[in-house]
């Protein structure tokens, strides 16, 4: 804004304060906030964010835990309010060892505080921090050099569809190493698509008996369950991948559907807005898996907002008829 002439803005700021000071003589500062929000991120000892479901515990100044929160597909927990004070924390779960922390200092007016906690993979669990990446499974580590150049082998036969020498490279993988869990996963694929899905199964569930916290075989077995109608056990399954894996859009999509086939509804939105936040341009339909949970969480203005994000993404896709019966469902009279 341009002042003028050069006394107006003279004249103007004398004003200006002649007024604070008098609502100086009338106000008082406002006093700093007593409540603080703390936030917590939990890495493995890499930096690499530990994923959903383990445990933080917080401690008061008298070591008794006053609250617990359980990580996000970010390895972050937030807890509010707090008083100011001294508190510390206790990590823990399936996949990582106990960690406590030394005791840290909130105080009055802080806002917003920050903790980092770098625990370890748990080795009882079969899993070893790497220098990159999530930590791997100590057996796959332990593996020949032989085994490990089929299964290299095996998996490229498997990307190009061979699936006879994708077979032979899993199998003689095998071979030389009977706990190579991920050559018993690609021989699974192998199997479910060459029309033995009975040796199919039998090969995930070995690969998952080998490595608990394989991804890739939880979420193969899910997939079967689910197509099984097994519901229940292919949230499970999908669950345990996403401990794993938490950003697996797969498995998001078969959890969202599965918790809405479940009757689940505010879980299904819960998991829907997870694959929204990653990229899904293959997995847009999860959309409108969110807005038929939000329906029958009579929530009819989040559930068009749902179809309308899918007819913007995917105008075309082989749900948009759907998308648009649904949305024209919600904008219709309710008839008396």
């Amino acid at each position: 804004m341009q002042w003028s002439p050069r006394t107006l803005r003279l004249t103007s700021l004398a004003v200006l304060f002649l007024a604070v000071a008098a609502l100086a003589q009338t106000v008082q500062p406002p006093e700093a906030p007593t409540n603080s929000e703390l936030r917590v991120r939990v890495t493995y000892l890499n930096d690499q964010a530990v994923g959903v479901g383990i445990r933080v515990e917080l401690v008061n100044s008298s070591g008794l835990a006053i609250n617990q929160i359980f990580t996000d597909e970010l390895g972050q927990a937030t807890f509010s309010p707090l008083r100011p004070g001294y508190y510390s924390l206790k990590v823990t779960g399936a996949t990582v060892e106990d960690v406590a922390t030394p005791n840290f200092h909130i105080v009055r007016g802080e806002g917003v505080h920050y903790e980092y906690v770098r625990v370890p993979a748990k080795s009882s669990a079969g899993l070893v921090t790497t220098e990159s990446g999530p930590p791997i499974s100590a057996l796959e580590l332990n593996a020949p050099d032989g085994a490990r150049k089929e299964y290299d082998a095996g998996m490229a036969a498997l990307n190009l569809k061979n699936w006879p020498e994708a077979k032979a490279h899993f199998e003689k993988a095998l071979q030389i190493y009977p706990q190579h869990a991920k050559a018993s996963n690609g021989l699974g694929v192998v199997l479910m698509n060459t029309g033995d899905p009975v040796r199919g199964r039998q090969a995930f569930e070995a690969a998952l008996r080998l490595d608990g916290h394989l991804p890739s075989a939880a979420l193969n077995l899910a997939v079967i369950a689910y197509k099984g109608k097994r519901y229940a056990e292919a949230e499970e399954l999908l669950n345990r991948c996403l401990t794993g894996d938490p950003m697996n859009q797969e498995a998001l999509l078969y959890l969202a559907n599965t918790q809405l086939l479940l009757g689940q509804s505010e879980e299904a939105v819960s998991t829907a807005r997870r694959l929204h936040n990653l990229d899904h341009a293959d997995y847009t339909i999860v959309h409108v898996i969110a807005a038929q949970a939000l329906v029958n969480l009579k929530r009819p203005d989040e559930a068009a907002s749902e179809y309308q994000l899918y007819l913007q993404e995917s105008p075309a896709g082989p749900a948009a008829g759907r998308a648009r019966a649904g949305l024209q469902a919600l904008q219709s009279p309710t008839p008396h």
